[in-house]
């Protein structure tokens, strides 16, 4: 049997696991920074011609890359002074962004073997201060920009995730001691008069992904390119992670248009909990106004969540236990333009099993999906429903659809 996991030993792991990640995306964020104050700076150096007095070339071989650093000592005079400077670019260190440090290295090479002087900019306020290439290399500073997105982008995003869940299991520990003979008022989104779609979950996930997948993708746009032209096709390969990251993208964009165009429905039911044994039903109310053809697909479905974790790695599957769909030709306001309300009603088995999310590693949750095709972006919302076993609960009970006759629609129709 899995061992069920401490969710505040999880959620204090989280928080540790986080703050590297947070901690290294910020220093990215810092060196970004300083390099934009440095050529804002540098924007206002004087030109004086310099002596080269040495040149170099730094290469570093790493596990499975080399870097190169351009190195150069060379002498200049200001107001009858001499200096020494050893500053090359605005960016220090090395790095294998690019050919610039051979670049420039070669250049500084050839001036220096035929003893011709090259540009030095110097800070007129501090004469001492001087570089031999003031320009900002802007594929640089967007691969910090990329590092900092990736790695605090992920630092951030657990930490707050992390303490969202820790307040929320704070919350609905304090509605479960106040509503424990009636478990469905124990969540902070069923305890109102509507339950709210749970459509912002997913959107705010396809964004992270799209933009974390992206990011550390993005450099792979500037890296083919030079190693096709050096003949090496088989770096091709790497082109599936951009190409999965622009596949990300439009799943984003379809949920952010989505999200623009109908917002956050909400499912106002007949009663507060649907009922093992008896029924669900209600009404799902929009923010815009749906006519479609094919009419509005309901789906009511029981699903087995369970977790499981192996070494370091934690995976989540889902089952389906238990599922209906019917089809509601109209909805209830038709008269109505700046919105819909979609009839609900759903007959739930007696041997059904109840909502129940106590053990973190097996679960069993509830969900209601309404889908309808509309011109431009369909419609798709989707709710997590309480249904519980109560005193109502019936063995023998039969569903009266009068109430949703005449917004059935019962024609023969492909499977959705």
């Amino acid at each position: 049997m899995a061992k069920r996991i401490d969710p505040e030993k999880q959620s204090g792991c989280l928080l540790l696991f986080s703050l590297p990640f947070a901690l290294a995306g910020l220093i990215l964020f810092g060196v970004a920074a300083s390099d934009l104050y440095q050529a804002m700076r540098a924007a206002g150096f004087r030109e004086v011609p310099a002596r080269l007095l040495e040149v170099g070339l730094d290469v570093t071989h790493g596990h499975d890359s080399t870097s190169y650093q351009a190195t150069a000592t060379y002498e200049y005079e200001v107001h009858g002074t001499m200096y020494q400077g050893t500053r090359v670019g605005l960016h220090s260190g090395g790095d294998n962004v690019g050919d610039y440090q051979r670049t420039i290295y070669a250049e500084l090479s050839r001036c220096r073997n035929a003893g011709d002087p090259h540009p030095c900019y110097v800070d007129p306020k501090d004469p001492s201060n001087a570089v031999l290439d003031p320009k900002l290399r802007w594929e640089l500073v967007g691969f910090y920009c990329v590092g900092f997105i990736a790695f605090g982008g992920a630092g951030f995003g657990l930490f707050f995730f992390a303490l969202y869940s820790k307040r929320r299991r704070k919350v609905r520990k304090a509605l479960l001691e106040k509503h424990a003979d009636e478990p469905w008022l124990s969540r902070p989104e069923w305890h109102g008069e509507s339950i709210p779609s749970s459509d912002r979950g997913p959107l705010i996930i396809s964004i992270f992904f799209a933009g974390m997948w992206n990011a550390i993708s993005a450099p792979l746009w500037f890296f083919i390119p030079e190693e096709v032209s050096k003949g090496n096709w088989v770096v091709l390969i790497a082109l599936l992670f951009p190409l999965i990251g622009m596949a990300l993208l439009i799943w984003a964009g379809k949920n952010v248009l989505r999200w623009i165009k109908y917002g956050q429905s909400r499912f106002k039911m007949s009663a507060p909990t649907g009922v093992i044994g008896g029924m669900i039903g209600g009404a799902v109310m929009t923010r815009k106004n749906l006519i479609p053809e094919s009419g509005f697909h309901l789906t009511l479905k029981c699903v087995r969540r369970v977790r499981r974790r192996s070494g370091s790695k934690t995976s989540v599957s889902e089952s389906t236990v238990w599922k209906d769909e019917r089809v509601m030709g109209r909805e209830l306001l038709e008269e109505d333009r700046t919105r819909s309300a979609i009839p609900v009603l759903f007959a739930i088995p007696h041997d059904s099993l109840q909502t129940d999310d106590s053990d973190s590693i097996n679960q069993i949750v509830w969900r209601l999906e309404v889908t309808a095709e509309v011109p431009g972006v369909d419609y798709h919302s989707q709710f997590e429903v309480p249904v519980y076993r109560t005193a109502e609960s019936s063995r023998d009970f039969k569903l009266d659809e009068s109430s949703v006759a005449s917004f059935l629609d019962d024609s023969p129709r492909d499977e959705f």
